[in-house]
């Protein structure tokens, strides 16, 4: 299968959920583009778009990881990168440099994300995409 094949599978996926957490399927295609607080959804349901996620792709996520590729383009190209990185997790080597998904730090993380307020989700979203503007 094709990278554009998988990438627009999970495109296809991501957008799926995030009609079911919006409450109702969009009239039209999200824009890939479009911010997952921009469309209308508040950091809580970020975390569970996560969550949904990680059921649907039987594969455990960062829980920041929609805040930090806050929309459903970005968040794909982000996933099919680290599926390719972390095939080697499959034949029993070890994770990616970097991956430091814990239980506890999954738990402290969605405290901290279920804490925010939409603003603040909103402001840290924005400098995130000012910083990778810059690069």
């Amino acid at each position: 299968m094709s990278r554009a094949h998988r990438q627009a599978e999970l495109v296809d996926l991501i957008q799926l959920e995030v009609d079911h957490l919006l409450g109702e399927p969009a009239a039209a295609p999200l824009a890939p583009d479009a911010g997952f607080i921009e469309l209308g959804m508040t950091s809580v349901m970020v975390v569970e778009l996560v969550h949904r996620l990680e059921h649907g792709l039987n594969q455990p996520l960062p829980q920041t990881v929609a805040l930090e590729y806050p929309n459903v383009e970005r968040l794909a190209d982000h996933l099919l990168d680290a599926r390719f990185s972390s095939q080697a997790d499959s034949n029993g080597e070890s994770r990616p440099e970097g991956d430091k998904n814990t239980p506890g730090r999954q738990a402290r993380l969605v405290d901290e994300v279920a804490h925010l307020d939409d603003q603040d989700v909103l402001r840290w979203l924005r400098h995130d995409q000012d910083e990778a503007t810059r690069r």
